[in-house]
């Protein structure tokens, strides 16, 4: 699919079967590009109870979010930081009605391990955030000390961003930081878990999504399942090439994705148009696991059908896993 995914009209990667597969990075993100004069660093991090020590198993065990942690950065002559802000963008849902948020911070800490708070949000019980459906807030113009900058630029997965609840006080969603890539317009959901989709199933993709370009963007959604590999040798001929099965708002249709392309086109899901940042919640897709397709495997593409649709600088996102559920 030569004009789907890319700048214009550039493919934005070559994926392959496992390269596909193995791309369960945790986060739906977007980040603004930093200006020559001022160097902004934009991390994300996608939050799951699943990543709390010990993990999240009561009433808020289903609840998901997106944070984007924002680093404006000064240097001296020799490179060295100086100064910088922070500006702290969260997305929640499917939290319990009532729960409120009364902490949000950074933490230094490695996945699976706790850590001590680096930087708060000011957040407290005094000022908590309601959490009511898809919640959105900001906390903008925190003030960072420069080691503390310059270690989070030297390694930001040594870091996690942390939301405290009343019903979790030590935490309820976590995840590590990861810096926000620089390419535009593809992001690619896989959700794994046969457990608990199968076919027959309703499920529904969420995800909060960022523009940072001052003005809206319009995006297309693509939506498929696997299918078993006997049932695409026709389609997809090479070995290794992953027949999937589209839904569309015009129907439904085979495609195959390979190293090389995808093909034919997928067919449209919807198209969104998305507002300048903060965060905003979508349902990417909400439907069937259609019958005779692979249990608990769902693909979504975020991207634009048309090259130049994103202005520079605008949305920015990286190969995601979406939080996926009922």
């Amino acid at each position: 699919m030569r004009d789907a995914f890319g700048r214009g009209g550039r493919r934005a990667g070559r994926l392959g079967r496992a390269a596909l597969l193995s791309a369960l990075v945790p986060a739906l993100v977007a980040g603004p590009a930093g200006p020559a004069a001022a160097e902004v660093v934009v991390f994300t991090a996608q939050l799951l109870p699943s990543l709390e020590t010990p993990p999240i198993t009561n009433a808020e065990a289903d609840a998901f979010g997106t944070a984007v942690v924002t680093l404006d950065v000064a240097r001296d002559a020799g490179g060295a930081v100086t100064g910088a802000t922070a500006r702290f963008d969260v997305g929640l849902s499917r939290f319990p009605d009532g729960e409120v948020v009364n902490g949000a911070h950074v933490h230094q800490g490695a996945p699976g391990m706790p850590g001590p708070i680096v930087l708060s949000g000011g957040i407290t019980a005094g000022n908590a955030v309601p959490v009511t459906g898809d919640t959105v807030f900001t906390r903008a113009s925190l003030t960072v000390d420069p080691a503390l900058a310059s270690s989070i630029l030297a390694d930001p997965t040594g870091f996690y961003f942390n939301v405290h609840t009343n019903l979790n006080p030590d935490g309820a969603v976590r995840g590590q930081l990861s810096r926000s890539p620089a390419f535009e317009g593809l992001a690619l959901g896989v959700f794994t878990d046969a457990a608990r989709y199968g076919p027959g199933d309703p499920i529904q993709l969420k995800a909060f999504v960022g523009n940072f370009g001052g003005t809206p963007v319009t995006a297309d959604v693509f939506a498929g399942f696997g299918l078993p590999a006997d049932q695409g040798a026709a389609l997809c001929g090479a070995a290794g090439d992953l027949p999937l099965f589209f839904v569309g708002a015009a129907g439904t249709g085979l495609e195959c994705f390979s190293a090389l392309a995808l093909t034919p086109p997928p067919l449209l899901a919807r198209s969104l148009t998305i507002p300048p940042f903060p965060l905003t919640p979508f349902t990417l897709f909400s439907g069937v696991v259609p019958p005779g397709t692979l249990p608990g495997t769902f693909f979504a593409f975020l991207g634009a059908a048309a090259p130049g649709t994103f202005p520079a600088g605008a949305l920015k996102v990286d190969t995601q896993r979406f939080p996926v559920g009922p």
